[in-house]
């Protein structure tokens, strides 16, 4: 319910609020420096899940926009809402929170500015709710950004899914008999409000922003029932300037008007907006809303967009907390008004959403149609920026493709221009996580559209992330009573160990306090060498409980193997619970390589642990069909599989790969190139100090593909091997020696398959010819 009383709004955004999910707030003008550099880090302090979304006029985004610091609209959304005739003036934020299965909704006259939270004075009506029941104030307020969207005035897809989200959330509500929420995307607010009274007998209006007409008191008085208005202006912060007009109506149809000097609190400006509703009872409307046609009279096609808190109960209160005295002379009230400093609107491209997909890497711009040609400029952060023409008019979707992190976009269409801030969240993954709304083939495909540029303990932050939720997802499906299945029909077995989410989040946790221990040894050794100095190696330094595992490579081997097995336990039953099962095992494959190589690996491995590892893939993946997964996801996997054969100079042979991939997929000189630099790439990360071998890296490709054959393909394979790759190329001659290899190696060659050989390898050079002859020439003898 709403609670009367002060509040400090810094404190109470930042400190009161804590472990929400979704919060969304809406402003007229925004102040980039104090959100960003003071007020966003203490709001993640306490909600570090929380995905922010701030809404705000449109013309005022363009106008601010040299003021915008180097992390405005990065790390929350910042989204400018176009109006027809007016301004997008609300003032209503909401915060949700599934943790705490509540919803707050602020309902005030506060811009998101330095001012508005700190020296003004502003009205804040805050309504606090459980989620079931949810108060219908609350409600109303979600269904306020719903509303937005539906009627297109907002075009967001994150902000929809979120809205979605927290409808869908809401089953059963209760009556606020206190506090109503009134909004005119439908309707004026003062048309609402006159339906939901009885006519007033008396109103009190304060406001800075004044209409030169009547309209508003006409509105009030259309049934002919006032017969007092009381006006308070406060001194140097009002825009009445034709009193003699208010006054005038009023003796004309009879009401005393009072035009009242107001002060409050040491003369704090005063940005509040009040109308005061008087009868056999009293109704208060407080809000964003200024006295104006264009805020109270008119909808958000013809006017502004406004919302506005309706308390029912007696605020008398509010009125008591302003210092008054009579204006006796209106000469007085003309004098000190002021004309505000509007900026006058500019010219601008209105971009109604900039949307970078951070898992495919495209970025979707939609503009308003214009019958122009449209020029595109991204900048990315490692500052570099790329242009591209669109020739084509009337169109409303563009979609990029971004090699980097886009920073920024520069839009023109002849005279006009727009520039946008284009969200990237580095923690976006670990937030959809703790969700759990994300899957492991995004997880995958995320981290390798980074080059799988990611370190060991953000992979461990991933795995603790999964843990968390996953035993969330499993008992949810338990009490549905829900089975799991491969996509061809048949019944998902979970690991044959039970998992157990507690005992892997206590294991993935001790290994981080491990690793980082280790890490932190390890610098700390680096440092001593290059220094020169001796290294005491005190054991008081090292946790009682780690001393053993320092020190014993038993020890190390044993932590290990939990942490292999633990970690594949959690992917496999993630995987489970998703709808295509095949496709997550596959996905989660990449990211259990990545774990042996980044986070076992440095604490300790060996062939025994090598093989359980290559034991655990060889039971997740038999079985699975080639035709059954994406190509995309499977890719990810073979270029695993490969830096595992490279890192661990190992030759397993996997019994899944032929069933999992076929030979015209990957021997391919494009696909060859792509293994061949993403390999690079993760080898220059992992070993710094060697030089990459690119020829080795092509015969374990070769190897690789080599086990793919089978007795039945082998012949056209092999074949098609000699016809596709360009062996005059250094690189791929080292491929097709490897692959060839192991296939003539593993099996029968008849004189059928000898000729053709022969046939297609006639124009190779002498060397090339040789090494056919020799290998052809040992498997016959043998």
């Amino acid at each position: 319910m709403a609670k009367a009383g002060k509040i400090n709004l810094i404190t109470e955004i930042s400190e009161v609020q804590e472990e929400n999910d979704i919060i969304i707030m809406t402003t007229f003008k925004f102040g980039p420096p104090f959100f960003d550099i003071f007020l966003m880090n203490r709001i993640l302090e306490n909600n570090p899940s929380a995905e922010i979304f701030i809404l705000m006029d449109g013309n005022e985004y363009s106008q601010s926009y040299d003021s915008f610091t180097k992390h405005t609209g990065r790390a929350y959304h910042l989204i400018p809402v176009f109006c027809n005739k007016g301004v997008f003036h609300p003032k209503l934020s909401l915060f949700y929170s599934e943790a705490n299965s509540r919803m707050t909704a602020y309902i005030g006259s506060c811009n998101i500015t330095l001012a508005g939270f700190t020296s003004n004075a502003e009205l804040i009506t805050k309504v606090d709710s459980a989620l079931d029941p949810i108060d219908s104030t609350v409600e109303s307020a979600a269904k306020y950004f719903k509303l937005l969207i539906e009627k297109k005035h907002v075009v967001n897809s994150r902000l929809s899914r979120s809205i979605e989200e927290i409808i869908n959330k809401l089953k059963n509500s209760k009556k606020n008999s206190e506090v109503s929420l009134l909004h005119n995307i439908e309707s004026p607010i003062l048309h609402q409000l006159y339906e939901k009274i009885n006519p007033p007998k008396e109103a009190i209006l304060l406001a800075p922003f004044w209409s030169t007409k009547t309209s508003v008191i006409q509105e009030i008085n259309k049934n002919k029932s006032l017969e007092k208005v009381t006006i308070l202006l406060q001194e140097d912060n009002h825009n009445l300037s034709n009193p003699e007009t208010y006054e005038a109506y009023c003796k004309n149809n009879n009401i005393k008007i009072d035009f009242l000097e107001a002060e409050f609190e040491k003369n704090r400006y005063f940005h509040s907006k009040i109308i005061q509703l008087i009868s056999d009872n009293s109704v208060t409307l407080v809000g964003s809303s200024n006295m104006t046609e264009y805020a109270l009279l008119k909808d958000c096609n013809e006017g502004n967009f406004e919302v506005s808190a309706l308390l029912w109960s007696n605020s008398k209160e509010i009125i008591d907390e302003i210092r008054t005295k009579k204006i006796k002379d209106l000469r007085e009230i003309k004098s000190k008004a002021i004309e505000f400093q509007n900026q006058e609107p500019i010219e601008i491209v209105n971009v109604y959403s900039v949307d970078f997909d951070m898992i495919n890497q495209t970025l979707s711009v939609i503009l308003q149609k214009e019958d122009i040609e449209t020029v595109i400029t991204l900048f990315f952060v490692d500052k570099s920026e790329k242009e591209k023409e669109y020739r084509t008019k009337n169109e409303e979707l563009y979609e990029i493709h971004c090699e980097k992190i886009p920073f920024e976009i520069l839009i023109k269409q002849g005279t006009k221009i727009a520039r946008r801030r284009i969200f990237y969240d580095e923690n976006y993954i670990y937030k959809k996580i703790s969700k759990g709304n994300i899957s492991l083939s995004e997880i995958n495909k995320k981290i390798s559209n980074d080059h799988y540029k990611i370190n060991a303990l953000d992979l461990l932050r991933i795995l603790s992330g999964l843990n968390s939720r996953i035993s969330m997802e499993i008992d949810a499906d338990t009490k549905k009573g829900t089975t799991h299945k491969k996509e061809n029909g048949k019944h998902f077995s979970l690991p044959s160990r039970e998992i157990n989410s507690y005992n892997n989040k206590r294991i993935i946790n001790s290994f981080i306090d491990l690793f980082k221990l280790m890490h932190s040894k390890k610098q700390d050794q680096k440092e001593l060498q290059e220094s020169g100095e001796i290294d005491e190696n005190s054991p008081e330094k090292i946790p009682v409980r780690f001393q053993r595992i320092m020190d014993e490579d038993e020890e190390k081997r044993l932590v290990c193997s939990k942490i292999l097995y633990s970690i594949n336990d959690l992917l496999i039953c993630k995987a489970s619970i998703d709808e295509n099962p095949d496709t997550e095992i596959v996905a989660s494959s990449p990211i259990m390589i990545q774990s042996i190589i980044k986070i076992l690996s440095p604490i300790y491995i060996d062939n025994e642990l090598l093989n359980e590892s290559i034991d655990l893939l060889n039971e997740n993946l038999d079985n699975i069909k080639n035709n059954d997964v994406p190509f995309e996801i499977r890719k990810n996997l073979f270029i695993n599989l490969v830096l595992f054969n490279y890192f661990f100079n190992k030759n397993p042979f996997y019994t899944f790969i032929s069933d999992l991939f076929r030979v015209d997929e990957v021997i391919d000189s494009s696909f060859l190139q792509e293994c061949l630099n993403q390999m690079s790439g993760q080898i220059k990360d992992l070993m710094p100090s060697e030089k990459i071998n690119e020829l080795e890296i092509m015969r374990c490709f070769g190897d690789l593909c080599g086990d793919i054959p089978n007795s039945r393909t082998m012949k056209n394979d092999l074949i098609k091997s000699l016809q596709t790759l360009d062996i005059s190329d250094t690189l791929n001659w080292e491929f097709s020696k490897a692959f060839s290899k192991n296939v003539i190696n593993k099996y029968s060659i008849s004189r059928e398959i000898k000729d053709k050989i022969n046939y297609e390898i006639k124009n190779y050079s002498d060397e090339q010819k040789q090494f056919f002859d020799n290998l052809l020439l040992t498997k016959m003898t043998s």
